[in-house]
């Protein structure tokens, strides 16, 4: 691909800042800057500072409109944003960004708040809209239709993050045990997220009292469970000690935090199945990434999955986990048949190409 002397501003959060918003937008760099393109990130959030944290966001923030009339002219500027206050603080200051083409991605849900008064009118910035999640152009109001896409956020990962180098020994030395015994792995990570409408979001929980609920029942399987947070505040903390009285009396478990690095060589072993117990979703990146490499993924149905996904109904609770788990065990059924290995990084840049009126 021939691209020129294009620059490019993506403003997101970056590593090691964790989450999918972070991990896409790092690879979205890498695959351009190998396209030839120039390429520039604005760090939106900075989440391994654990004091004055949303102070610190919202300064960062506030100077960005700065950065931007202070550094040399951007052909595009793509920004990566999930939360509702971020989505009005751009509304505001966006025509200061002048002379470049503006792109937006959103990957929350954007049916959580378009209903919210003035939504639609503070969602329709920029010359393109991204929406991450399936569903979501459609509540885009009709004259807006031209400019909004569903993108998911999934870039395949670089060779270099699929290595087994990137494991600590200890738990490279687990999983090849695991595979030595032929034991099913079950593969879990998330965020400690807690709010008035979801208490433990990702479902730390769920899936330590299902691996409890496999001992009784005599079902012999290694799990790895880990938590992406780089700060933990006191409620976190507390949260963590209930997840560890729930594991403590169990062999083959190992529950990590304050460690980072790759998920990938992890979903490359064998017998592995990636189990997202989420209450809410937005388009999983690890659930795209599990199954890009033929990993049978175990997940709610509380938002849109790639069909290759096996869905159990939320309100089965611990018990619909357990079930789906178990029948992929059952059936000995470890690659997720008809897997779509498709990145969409070639969509995005047809977007940035439709703005710059490139072919």
């Amino acid at each position: 691909m021939s691209s020129g002397k294009i620059r490019i501003l993506i403003v997101s959060p970056v590593p090691p800042a964790v989450g999918g918003i972070s991990v896409s937008s790092s690879r979205l760099k890498d695959r351009l800057v190998l396209d030839g393109y120039e390429v520039d990130t604005y760090n939106m959030q900075k989440a391994s500072i654990p004091v004055g944290y949303t102070v610190w966001q919202f300064f960062n923030m506030l100077f960005l409109p700065v950065y931007i009339l202070f550094s040399k002219k951007f052909d595009i500027i793509h920004i990566n944003i999930s939360s509702y206050w971020r989505r009005i603080y751009l509304k505001l200051v966006y025509k200061c960004f002048k002379g470049a083409k503006i792109v937006v991605t959103h990957h929350s849900d954007v049916a959580s708040y378009i209903n919210k008064p003035f939504s639609r009118h503070i969602l329709d910035v920029g010359d393109k809209i991204i929406c991450v999640r399936a569903g979501n152009r459609a509540l885009f109001p009709e004259k807006m239709q031209p400019k909004i896409h569903e993108i998911p956020a999934f870039i395949m990962p670089p060779a270099r993050d699929m290595d087994d180098a990137n494991l600590p020994p200890d738990i490279l030395s687990f999983l090849k045990d695991a595979e030595k015994n032929g034991t099913p792995i079950l593969a879990f990570n998330g965020l400690l997220v807690f709010s008035d409408n979801y208490y433990d979001l990702y479902g730390f929980m769920d899936f330590s009292k299902m691996l409890v609920k496999f001992k009784d029942q005599g079902i012999k399987v290694a799990a790895i469970m880990i938590v992406n947070d780089l700060y933990l505040d006191k409620e976190k903390q507390d949260f963590i000690k209930k997840v560890d009285d729930v594991v403590k009396d169990l062999d083959n478990v190992r529950f990590l935090r304050n460690r980072h690095f790759p998920f990938i060589p992890i979903l490359k072993k064998s017998k592995v199945i990636y189990v997202r117990p989420t209450k809410t979703d937005g388009d999983s990146l690890c659930v795209r990434e599990a199954i890009a490499l033929n990993v049978p993924v175990v997940t709610t149905n509380a938002a849109p999955r790639p069909e290759e996904a096996i869905c159990y109904d939320i309100r089965g609770g611990i018990e619909a986990l357990c079930k789906t788990v178990k029948n992929v065990i059952d059936n000995d059924k470890y690659i997720c048949d008809g897997a779509d290995s498709k990145d969409y990084y070639e969509d995005i840049v047809s977007v940035y190409n439709s703005l710059l009126d490139r072919t």
